[in-house]
């Protein structure tokens, strides 16, 4: 249990460090962070889809050093969404929180599991409440009059 924890916490470390540098390199996220604070939850989202995506297919190809670590990357971002909780915000909140402990858990609980079926299991999880959050702020900026569709479309169209 000690080196779970031991590798939680230097992994979080690194991941973070490095993160972070990049974030304050990158200018134009700068900026983005600054207009439309709710984006950062939707990168995060998506980058711990990509992590999980990637560990997945890491086990596939039985690179299992390469799949903890990025389990653990996913496990630094899963904890960054929890940390970003407002817990004024009410049941709501604690229902996120404990979706976050689960796939937490989940996550931990992939390292030593022999199949790819809880990995894929926890990316379901993890696309449907970001698909979510994207329809719930797309809803309050349409309703705010700050919806900016040609921004939408074109990212529409890289996805295309």
């Amino acid at each position: 249990e000690f080196r779970r924890v031991l590798f939680r916490s230097q992994t979080w470390r690194k991941t973070m460090s490095k993160e972070l540098r990049d974030y304050t390199r990158n200018e134009d996220f700068n900026n983005e962070m600054q207009v439309n604070p709710n984006t950062l939850t939707t990168l995060l989202l998506n980058a711990a889809i990509e992590k999980v995506s990637d560990a997945k297919q890491c086990h596939e190809e039985k690179r299992f050093a390469k799949k903890g670590f990025l389990i653990g990357r996913a496990t630094a971002i899963v904890d960054g969404l929890r940390d970003r909780l407002d817990m004024s915000q009410g049941e709501i909140a604690g229902e996120f929180e404990q979706f976050y402990s689960d796939i937490d858990n989940a996550l931990q609980e992939s390292i030593e599991d022999d199949g790819v079926q809880a990995l894929t299991d926890i990316v379901n999880a993890l696309t449907e409440i970001r698909n979510l959050w994207q329809d719930v702020v797309t809803e309050i900026e349409v309703a705010q009059g700050t919806y900016d569709y040609i921004v939408a479309e074109t990212e529409m169209d890289k996805a295309a």
